[in-house]
């Protein structure tokens, strides 16, 4: 999928997340793309990731769930898309069940999508900072709904006080 594909798949009223992060582009990307980074801050706070499948490639697929204490486990898989290193991660991300199951029931409704496209962008930033921009192919009210505007905010400030810890 090229640049102009992927911006007429993310629509006007879709999830645009931006947030400014106190670390150099290279390592924000990096913990991005390595999955021993990727478990330790891609979960809201309080919840845990595992992946029972992660190929982090163009092509490649992963297969994860976030535990979270107060609600059921939340599985999803996806394909990576594109990975311009250390500018983009495109990937296509789908709600499933333990077993990969896509299309179930209780993820069907005309809020949320079947499956959704997440793009993610990485710019250098005065101060060796890193501009993050996040955009997903749901609606932001139904993203707030779901948890999943919520999810993202609070995985990134986990994100934060990992890279602090490098």
């Amino acid at each position: 999928m090229n640049l102009k594909e992927q911006n007429a798949a993310i629509k006007e009223n879709d999830l645009l997340i931006t947030r400014l992060i106190d670390a150099p582009r290279e390592l924000v990307f990096s913990v991005w793309t390595d999955a021993k980074h990727l478990e330790k801050w891609n979960a809201p706070s309080g919840c845990t990731l595992h992946y029972t499948k992660i190929d982090i490639m163009p092509g490649g697929e992963f297969h994860s769930v976030v535990h979270n204490p107060d609600y059921p486990d939340c599985w999803v898989k996806g394909v990576y898309l594109e990975i311009v290193k250390p500018e983009k991660i495109v990937y296509v991300v789908e709600m499933t069940d333990e077993a990969g199951t896509s299309n179930l029931p209780q993820y069907q409704n005309s809020d949320w999508p079947a499956s959704m496209i997440v793009s993610v962008s990485f710019e250098e930033a005065p101060g060796n900072k890193t501009k993050l921009v996040l955009r997903q192919s749901v609606s932001e009210a139904a993203a707030r709904n779901k948890g999943a505007y919520q999810g993202w905010i609070s995985s990134f400030d986990v994100l934060e006080n990992y890279l602090g810890s490098l």
